[in-house]
């Protein structure tokens, strides 16, 4: 196994309470993954092995039921069949969620052995985080492989409209889109995020995404710039949405931003006094609104559309609807 793998058995070792794991440039045998895992740790619910190979034959087949979230490589989760290795999912059968990425397109593995695998070894799975890289793995999985996925997070700067076209065929179960978070990013910094955003994916593209995903309720599209004449063209299908974070194109300072969350505010509040009483609170104060050709009166009417919404980014912070 190597000192790497015994180094990850140390980490495990009667660690009771352990939750995650996370392991980088290494390399064990499938089995000594879960097994010291589960006898050491039956409470880990993750594990991230980045940077690692699973090599070798295993001893015996075990189990881990706590384990919901992996992280790792496509080709950790299917060797190649002359291995003789086991799918790694059959160790993992209540996974839910998983980080997979492929950098070979070459070596790419057939699309009727991943979906053969997740339904026979994890029926509860319906989160994924996919990274691009060589390959079009969204376009794989999202077209021919899984159905009633949930949630999807994904690297906008490597979206396609092929990509966008395969996310939005699970439009009926889909409840998050995410972006994934690069280095160094934070939703909760004070200053206005700076991005260079996708020019491969219209704006009219991504708007298919709330549009067509009735059930949505958490839309993270930070490295995204929406246009507001774009949005206004179509109607968003998502009422449910609770939490949205996007950018909107001239709304890039902290004044306006600022501005947009105040009106947004404002009408949150008419309307539950209006839920409360019964009556139309500060009449003059909505026509304003409705007359406001400004970029922030016009985000501040979108975001009035969903009357779940609680959580909102626009360049800077989360704010509350409260």
């Amino acid at each position: 196994m190597g000192h790497h793998g015994h180094a990850f058995q140390i980490v495990t070792r009667n660690n009771t309470s352990l939750r995650v794991v996370r392991v980088s440039a290494s390399y064990t045998r499938p089995d000594k993954i879960n097994n010291a895992n589960y006898h050491a740790s039956p409470r880990l619910s993750k594990l991230r092995l980045f940077n690692m190979d699973v090599i070798g034959t295993p001893i015996r087949l075990f189990q881990h039921l706590g384990i919901t979230v992996l992280s790792t490589r496509l080709k950790n989760i299917f060797p190649d069949i002359s291995t003789g290795l086991p799918c790694l999912l059959s160790y993992l059968p209540n996974l839910t969620t998983l980080h997979t990425w492929h950098k070979n397109s070459s070596a790419m593995v057939p699309s009727a052995r991943i979906k053969r695998d997740f339904e026979r070894y994890c029926p509860l799975l319906d989160q994924f985080k996919l990274e691009e890289h060589s390959n079009n793995i969204i376009v794989e999985f999202f077209t021919n492989i899984v159905r009633n996925v949930t949630r999807i997070t994904y690297q906008e700067a490597r979206i396609t409209p092929e990509a966008i076209a395969a996310i939005v065929e699970h439009q009926a179960t889909l409840k998050k889109v995410a972006h994934f978070y690069t280095r160094g990013f934070d939703y909760e910094k004070e200053e206005v995020l700076q991005f260079r955003d996708n020019k491969a994916i219209s704006g009219e593209m991504m708007q298919e995404i709330p549009r067509r995903c009735s059930q949505l309720q958490r839309l993270n599209l930070h490295q995204h710039e929406m246009d507001m004449d774009v949005v206004e063209s179509g109607e968003w299908a998502c009422k449910d949405l609770r939490k949205l974070r996007i950018r909107v194109k001239e709304l890039d300072t902290k004044e306006k931003i600022l501005k947009a969350i105040a009106l947004w505010r404002a009408g949150c509040w008419r309307r539950r006094q209006e839920q409360a009483t019964g009556i139309k609170a500060a009449v003059e104060e909505e026509e304003r609104l409705k007359a406001d050709q400004s970029i922030e009166a016009r985000v501040a009417r979108h975001l009035l559309k969903f009357e779940h919404l609680q959580w909102v980014w626009l360049g800077f912070q989360t704010w509350t609807s409260i």
